[in-house]
């Protein structure tokens, strides 16, 4: 199965290139600060490729093993950044509790923070999976000091369930992760995005 590409009014959602690499590395693999919050850790150049590789080929192969994936998540306005240009990713990867479905995920470069692209794309990324695959119910969870996490996370419409040591996060010291759960009803209770694909 191939990765649709989604726009909604500000973003172009697509799968990932080859030639995301190098801005992967710089705007996410690169930072610590934001490393933290994916429960990795890359200190050299070389470290931060791979992660950067690793992630392209993981929510890529996805589309394929799984009918779920990641995206490239790219301005489409000029407002955000220059047309084309890639903010971060969103998107869908096997879960990791039973029966809660795959787990939405991302990230966005320091410079897109605050912006809402978190909540749009992330929408846009709901609204297929629930409309068009049809898919029941997924997760969500956020490291315990990531309150803007959070914040994307509960205007998505996802519910506080539980605590979970999930990424290995209490073995990497950052305890429990409080976990989001949203079903297909729920979110159809939304208004989505428009969005085309």
């Amino acid at each position: 199965m191939e990765a649709p590409t989604i726009q909604t009014k500000r973003l172009i959602i697509r799968p990932f290139r080859n030639s995301d690499l190098d801005a992967l590395v710089e705007d996410l693999m690169s930072q610590a600060d934001i490393m933290v919050n994916l429960s990795e850790k890359c200190e050299t150049r070389s470290e931060q490729r791979t992660c950067a590789s690793d992630y392209i080929d993981g929510y890529s192969s996805y589309w394929q093993t799984h009918h779920y994936g990641g995206w490239a998540v790219c301005a489409r306005i000029d407002e955000l950044a220059e047309p084309g240009r890639l903010l971060g990713y969103c998107g869908f990867g096997p879960g990791q509790l039973e029966g809660e479905g795959a787990e939405l995920a991302y990230a966005y470069g320091r410079a897109h923070w605050r912006k809402g692209i978190g909540t749009e794309a992330g929408r846009a990324c709901l609204d297929w999976y629930f409309t068009v695959a049809g898919y029941e119910r997924c997760y969500s969870c956020h490291h315990s000091w990531n309150d803007a996490s959070r914040k994307i996370i509960e205007k998505l419409g996802f519910v506080h369930s539980r605590d979970e040591d999930l990424w290995g996060s209490v073995e990497k010291g950052h305890g429990l992760l409080p976990t989001y759960l949203l079903d297909r009803s729920a979110y159809l209770n939304i208004t989505p995005p428009s969005v085309s694909y």
